[in-house]
């Protein structure tokens, strides 16, 4: 079972990533681009999570692994 952990849109990605201050606009650059590289294949994926709210997609990934692992007794 494959999860394929999404930010909402590319600009909330490029926010996070100005907002951290960690790397350089070059490198967010690349990274955008290999974000959307990736996007590409969310398709192949059993669940697209989107991680809008840390708390929120936390919760979501804990309600999907429960009902895979009741699923699977």
């Amino acid at each position: 079972y494959s999860i394929f952990i999404v930010p909402p849109s590319v600009d909330h990605l490029r926010k996070r990533l100005i907002k951290r201050g960690s790397e350089s606009n070059k490198s967010i650059e690349k990274r955008l681009d290999r974000f959307n590289e990736e996007m590409d294949y969310k398709d192949r994926f059993d669940t697209l999570l989107i991680n809008d709210n840390i708390q929120v997609a936390i919760n979501d990934f804990i309600m999907i692994i429960n009902k895979l692992t009741k699923g699977n007794k």
